[in-house]
């Protein structure tokens, strides 16, 4: 399962993301570095489970809230929208305007301008929530598998 942390510290924080994915699925060997924009890049879809700018930290992790079954299909792959965020005013203002229809099940950590946010988008529904940036989480992405 993919596992991510948020850690505050003094001045600061820390995000650990430990990303699962099928062995087999290619991804770049090292961080990649554009302007002052660092991400991880999922070779197979062209998309980031990572990003980080000076305002905005976007981690990707597989599934929402439910268990969801897995269509053959989406209109996209959800690794594009921590790059596609960056287009938007805030996290707000993404979940206002841009449309996670047909997109698979995701939540979003997002870090925005010492703001801390979770997004989280079932098939059906997203909610957005802001939480104490001062506070220490930890998130898995257990949806993507069975109870077993």
């Amino acid at each position: 399962m993919c596992t991510l942390s948020h850690i505050s510290i003094d001045h600061g924080f820390i995000l650990s993301h430990n990303r699962d994915e099928q062995i087999s699925r290619p991804s770049a060997d090292k961080i990649q570095v554009k302007e002052t924009v660092f991400f991880h890049q999922d070779l197979q879809a062209g998309g980031k489970w990572f990003r980080a700018s000076k305002n905005l930290c976007v981690c990707l992790l597989n599934g929402g809230s439910i268990h969801y079954q897995r269509k053959k299909k989406y209109r996209h792959s959800r690794g594009l929208i921590p790059i596609d965020i960056q287009k938007y005013s805030s996290p707000q203002d993404f979940l206002n305007n841009y449309s996670l229809k047909d997109i698979e099940p995701i939540t979003l950590i997002l870090r925005y301008n010492n703001k801390l946010f979770e997004l989280i988008h079932n098939e059906e529904s997203s909610v957005l929530n802001e939480l104490y940036s001062s506070q220490n989480y930890i998130w898995s992405s257990t949806t993507l598998y069975s109870v077993e």
